[in-house]
């Protein structure tokens, strides 16, 4: 896992550098409210497994889809999460307490 930074000069864990690309993509293809969000967001984790926001992004369109039946996914993504924070920088922990916060429906904490 490297640190990279995007165009905007945001930090970023990842392996690949064009992860960060991607990722703009499924940003921007879930703002724009495409069906394409979901397996951009498969495919760069299929390359960077472990790339922390990446799998916040994974996260929090989890418990945004607001289904029960996804819980145990969000679990695993913040115990995967939980591993990589030795090697997450400031801004990725502060994306992970945010998604273990609404994942555990502590909404001001998330906010915060």
């Amino acid at each position: 896992m490297n640190a990279r930074t995007d165009q905007l000069g945001n930090s970023y864990t990842c392996s690949h550098k064009n992860s960060i690309g991607l990722l703009d993509q499924a940003t921007e293809a879930y703002l724009a409210s495409r069906t394409t969000t979901m397996p951009l967001l498969d495919s760069i984790l299929a390359e960077d497994p472990d790339m922390p926001m990446a799998l916040c992004f994974r996260g929090y369109l989890l418990k945004l889809a607001a289904d029960p039946k996804f819980r145990p996914v969000q679990q695993r993504v913040l115990s995967q999460l939980d591993g990589l924070r030795p090697a997450m920088n400031d801004r990725e922990i502060l994306h992970l307490s945010a998604l273990e916060a609404l994942i555990n429906n502590q909404m001001t904490r998330s906010v915060e």
